[in-house]
């Protein structure tokens, strides 16, 4: 009885505040009073002891009104106690609970709303929305809910209820990464050329090992080459159990440009993986070239196994890393030539050839690694019917460094099918050379003399000639492996140069020693090829 006595005169007592306070301000009340056996739990952040020797809920009051974090409070009758809260009940329905000793109390005078500030921030745009009612409107506000513990601003749209992460005033994702926004959650990916998670993105590297001595070689520090012997004019052993591990903060493309070895009994295997538990990709032995392989995972796991008998030259493969905005060529009969694909979403796909001109095909080449561009051209699919068209309309303006800092329409916004892809042929930096039935630094050495195309002899295998040979192709180092034995297959034009000697510092073949041009003592089986590195 005297405590129902007590709660009538302190619900009294606080109704007279309430008027004069409208009294003297324009700010209403809003009906709210005080709910006798009900609680507000898990939200006090402070606990003072009620002093006044008549009303000591009235000491509740003023400590709320005085703080400005304290948006309603409870009396705790039998202790006289006041739990100064940062929520109201229509924040935290669910924590609303009854209590026989306890009185709830949302303040009214000059109540900050939540999420103005910073040290009242909301867990979510609902609760705004649910504390402030209509005056709750589109626009930023302080949250903790987006990173643990630590109140940043943040845009809540009151129509969805969204937060939009992406607009927080600290970078939810690495400064290397794109930002997007869904429906109650965000993703972070990182930014073309760039590798991680998205929380975290670092430039790729990739690192080989190998159990079998000189059969890797690192040509950057995201690409390199593997081989079966050291030797290219060899055959690989007998009884070879080699195994190479490429690792990278990267996905991982895989590309041969020979591969000879006997069929069912000499055979690499190929997993997506750190070891030979992880998911095969396949499993290769005879002459058929096996197709460019990408990596689901950061690692590739590569082992070779050879048998007692007979053996043939192998395989050459180059490994890079791969990261969003990739691209590569599908190989054509036409040198340099192919179908143009970029990785996007950790999936390669087409681009689609409309309004594909010269100057779209001289970003694919330089960021390809070719000095020139020859032409650009549609309807380059070889008559795919699956697979992605990522792009349209791509519009370079010729001078970019990579084909995703061009303009397009979006990804996969497109109506386009698969035999509208666009495509391209590239060259090197000399009109005088140049690489067939292979890739952009590697293939057989071909020469133009007499206005026909012919091929070069493997005679001497001089590793000088091959620095000259990729110098002259452009690329920038002066590195280059010779490759014997028609490995990138038989010309079919001339042999034009035999017994070329180059002590290393020529800046054309022509200007090394070799005997007159076409005369030769070879036959095509002979051809030379070149890794340029």
């Amino acid at each position: 009885m005297v405590r129902s006595r007590t709660f009538h005169v302190i619900a009294l007592m606080i109704a007279i505040m309430c008027q004069t306070t409208q009294a003297a301000s324009p700010e209403p009340c809003g009906g709210e009073h005080s709910i006798n056996g009900m609680m507000l739990k898990g939200h006090v952040f402070q606990t003072i002891e009620a002093s006044h020797p008549s009303l000591p809920s009235l000491d509740c009051l003023t400590a709320c009104n005085n703080d400005k974090r304290c948006q309603s409070f409870n009396y705790v009758i039998s202790q006289g106690l006041c739990e100064l809260s940062d929520r109201t009940k229509e924040a935290k329905p669910d924590n609303f609970v009854h209590d026989s000793d306890r009185y709830y109390f949302r303040r009214y005078k000059d109540r900050v709303a939540l999420g103005s500030i910073l040290e009242l921030p909301a867990d979510s745009c609902w609760e705004i929305k649910a504390t402030e009612g209509e005056k709750a409107v589109n626009g930023k506000y302080w949250l903790n809910s987006i990173i643990p513990s630590k109140s940043i601003l943040a845009h809540c749209d009151m129509d969805t209820l969204d937060i939009d992460e992406c607009s927080a005033s600290v970078n939810v994702c690495d400064a290397n990464a794109v930002c997007t926004n869904t429906q109650g959650s965000y993703s972070c990916s990182c930014k073309p050329g760039f590798a991680g998670n998205g929380k975290q993105c670092s430039a790729p590297v990739v690192t080989t090992t190998s159990s079998c001595a000189d059969l890797s070689l690192e040509q950057t520090n995201i690409t390199g080459f593997i081989f079966s012997t050291l030797r290219d004019y060899s055959k690989y052993n007998n009884h070879m159990e080699c195994k190479w591990s490429v690792s990278s903060n990267a996905k991982l493309e895989l590309t041969f440009y020979t591969f000879e070895t006997e069929e069912d009994t000499d055979i690499l295997e190929i997993y997506d993986g750190s070891s030979s538990n992880s998911p095969q990709i396949g499993s290769f032995s005879g002459a058929s070239l096996p197709p460019a392989i990408t990596s689901s995972s950061n690692h590739l796991y590569i082992a070779f196994t050879t048998d007692y008998s007979y053996s043939k030259r192998g395989f050459q493969a180059s490994y890079r890393a791969i990261t969003e905005g990739s691209i590569r060529l599908k190989r054509s009969e036409i040198p340099l030539t192919g179908t143009v694909e970029i990785f996007h979403d950790d999936k390669w796909g087409t681009i689609c050839s409309d309004d594909w001109d010269i100057q779209d095909a001289t970003v694919v080449c330089r960021q390809l690694g070719f000095p020139q561009v020859t032409k650009a051209y549609g309807n380059a699919s070889r008559g795919e019917e699956n697979g992605i068209v990522w792009m349209t309309k791509a519009g370079c303006l010729g001078n970019e460094s990579f084909l995703y800092e061009c303009n397009h329409t979006g990804w996969e916004n497109n109506n386009c099918i698969h035999r509208e892809a666009a495509g391209v042929q590239c060259s090197f930096g000399s009109s005088l050379l140049r690489l067939v039935n292979g890739g952009s630094s590697y293939g057989r050495i071909e020469v133009y003399h007499n206005a026909t195309w012919g091929t070069v002899c493997d005679d001497n295998q001089q590793k000088e000639a091959a620095d000259v040979l990729c110098r002259q192709l452009g690329f920038n180092g002066s590195l280059g492996k010779p490759v014997c034995c028609a490995a990138y297959g038989e010309g079919i034009d001339p042999i034009w140069l035999d017994d070329v000697h180059c002590e290393g510092q020529e800046v054309s073949v022509s200007n090394c020693e070799h005997e007159e041009w076409g005369e030769h003592d070879c036959d095509h089986t002979e051809d030379l090829g070149v890794v340029c590195y």
